[in-house]
């Protein structure tokens, strides 16, 4: 179940902002989604042989090391304020 939350809760959070209004919502929905997906990696270290699907989608130790240093990215990029559409969408 934490594997595809970590899939679909970017997802999620990218379909909310893009549907949102104002520069503040997106950007609050972006941090929080980032937020919430570093909290999820971290999670995941603690069982690290984690599998979902039947065995379709599983973790290992390289693919933990990448997913936390993209999930590390993203909520730095989200937490910095350098948003597109900072002067528009």
């Amino acid at each position: 179940m934490l594997l595809l939350g970590l899939i679909l809760l970017p997802v999620a959070g990218a379909l909310l902002a893009y549907v949102g209004r104002t520069a503040r919502l997106r950007n609050a929905l972006l941090l929080t989604a980032g937020a919430v997906h570093t909290l999820m990696v971290a999670f995941l270290w603690r069982r690290p042989h984690s599998v979902a699907l039947g065995g379709w989608l599983a973790s290992d130790a390289l693919g933990l090391m990448v997913l936390t240093v993209v999930s590390i990215l993203f909520l730095a990029i989200s937490a910095s304020g350098q948003k597109p559409w900072k002067n528009g969408r």
